[in-house]
């Protein structure tokens, strides 16, 4: 179990990388993980030295030859217990122009070893943060399995921690792959409202309505809040919530928030200055906002106090219509997915397919009992939703039953949240391969390749534990032999031992694909502005 003292430890060194200019959590664990391997070579070479004296025999197997290396430095010098007595300068040096050189052939050609390890990189900028770093591994029990896997649950942790997973890097392959699909969250967006009071009514309003997100993802930020320039700090970060700002004038003027896409007036503005400054808060340019080469190019005004009108603005006007949002592709596909397992059930088909047909069955009718039937936006949909709640009226789907959730049910908000964006993108990769496979689809081919590669780029991630928990089927996975007998249920095995890793995948920018701002608040005209140059 981690102490205090060790996660304080911790924290300090993870801020010390990011102070330090190493700003990907995956590179800080990955430096870590680098060490606690040296660290743990040495254990185990003390602990050969201890049975051979104990049994007065030659060593049996020894980690760090005898001798010295090209450059004249004695191998012994290596070992973790001499390295991290040396001056913080000597023992950067022995590290990054001895140790990791070494690292790279130890094991040999061609082995298994070297493959992982070919491409070990030491990026630690300073002496003095390998020295911080090298003080808190050595405070750490690591003997204890339990502490290891405590240590390293604490650090992955940070991985979702917000305003930290925006650094990630993909390789183009898996690029492609991301872009393709929506995401779910609502992207930043600045309500403007009359005073106080209005703005916490609107706050109110929305966590009744979404109580699963309360308090967090709309919050006020006017003078009357505490903490104000904190909430605006964390607004301007694309991954923190809040991702909704009630604004009473601390947002109307003199902050640039790139990623704001949507603008909702809910205040009448008489002064024409201050109506193109709030309208200036949309224009700010970002690029690869909805992914890579996919700039922000527009954004969205919701005004509901005639404010154009008043200021004799007629820009275009668009008809309103959004993509489906990842969700919302997860539910309808499931759906085609237990229509499709029935009728290769009604043909004979058996294995586990039953099985599988049973959880996708449960796991959307948990999803629609967590379906809030006070929120406004399911209210009107209340009698399908207490339909499909129900487990009988899963139990075998008519055609119209099956027009009915996709068509009435799916993409209703439900408080049974996955927030795991990239995990569900998965989901529907592995979805589109079970009903390509079902039906025939020559679509399935392009899908199992992408399955490949990013079972490929995983395997370079073979250092994070929960991946090397996984690299049997990982490799597997890229073979032509693990295709050629394949099944839905295989498929959904891939799915669940997978999903949970692909945030491991580097990416150029995390593909916060966002979408558009709906509110069903009656007839409205949506503007899809084209002032995008316009500088307040």
């Amino acid at each position: 179990m981690l102490t205090g003292e060790i996660r304080g430890q911790i924290d300090q060194v993870w801020n010390a990388f990011w102070s330090g200019g190493i700003s990907n959590p995956l590179e800080v664990i990955e430096q870590i993980t680098y060490l606690l391997f040296l660290k743990r070579l040495d254990e185990q070479e003390i602990a050969e030295e201890l049975k051979a004296n104990r049994e007065k025999k030659p060593m049996q197997k020894r980690f760090f030859p005898e001798g010295k290396d090209g450059k004249e430095r004695p191998y012994q010098d290596y070992r973790w217990n001499r390295f991290k007595n040396f001056d913080p300068r000597d023992m950067y040096i022995i590290v990054s122009e001895h140790v990791f050189p070494w690292l790279r052939t130890l094991g040999g050609n061609g082995t298994t070893y070297s493959k992982h390890m070919e491409g070990a990189r030491f990026t630690i900028p300073t002496a003095a943060l390998l020295a911080k770093v090298v003080d808190m591994i050595d405070k750490v029990p690591m003997e204890d399995r339990d502490t290891k896997g405590d240590l390293y649950e604490y650090m992955l942790g940070k991985i979702a921690s917000a305003g930290q997973n925006g650094q990630f890097r993909t390789p183009r392959h898996i690029i492609r792959l991301m872009v393709e699909m929506v995401g779910d969250r609502l992207g930043k967006t600045i309500v403007f409202a009359k005073n106080h009071a209005h703005a916490q009514f609107i706050s109110d309003r929305f966590d009744k309505n979404y109580p699963h997100y309360k308090g967090t993802f709309a919050r006020v930020i006017d003078f009357q809040v505490e903490y104000g320039q904190s909430l605006i700090d964390d607004f301007s970060n694309p991954s923190r919530s809040p991702h909704i700002a009630i604004s009473v004038d601390m947002l109307d003027t003199g902050i640039d928030i790139p990623e704001v896409v949507n603008l909702v007036f809910f205040k009448m503005v008489r002064s024409k200055t201050k109506f193109w400054q709030m309208v200036g808060r949309g224009t700010r340019l970002r690029p690869d906002l909805f992914g890579p080469g996919h700039d922000k190019q527009y954004f969205y005004m919701f005004d509901y106090c005639q404010n154009l009108e008043f200021f004799s603005q007629n820009p275009e006007t668009t008809s309103g219509s959004a993509a489906d949002s990842l969700s919302k592709k997860l539910f309808a596909n499931r759906v085609e997915l237990i229509a499709e397992l029935d009728k290769h059930l009604h043909q004979g088909t058996d294995g586990k397919q039953p099985e599988l047909r049973s959880e996708v069955a449960e796991r959307l009718r948990q999803e629609v009992e967590h379906m809030n039937v006070n929120n406004f936006i399911v209210r009107p949909k209340r009698r399908f939703v207490e339909k499909y709640g129900d487990a009988k009226a899963w139990e075998m789907l008519s055609d119209d039953e099956k027009d009915e959730l996709v068509n009435q049910v799916a993409g209703l908000p439900s408080e049974l949240v996955d927030d795991d964006q990239e995990a569900k993108q998965f989901d529907l990769v592995i979805l589109r391969l079970q009903l390509g496979l079902l039906r025939h689809e020559k679509s399935f081919a392009r899908w199992s390749n992408d399955v490949r590669e990013i079972a490929g780029a995983l395997e370079e991630k073979a250092s994070i534990p929960m991946v090397r928990a996984e690299l049997e089927l990982i490799i597997e996975v890229q073979t032509d032999e693990f295709w050629q007998d394949i099944t839905t249920p295989i498929l959904e095995n891939i799915r669940k031992r997978l999903r949970s890793l692909v945030k491991f995948v580097e990416k150029s920018k995390r593909l916060n694909v966002y979408t558009d701002f709906l509110d069903l608040m009656g007839e409205e005209r949506e503007n899809r502005s084209s002032w995008i140059q316009r500088r307040a």
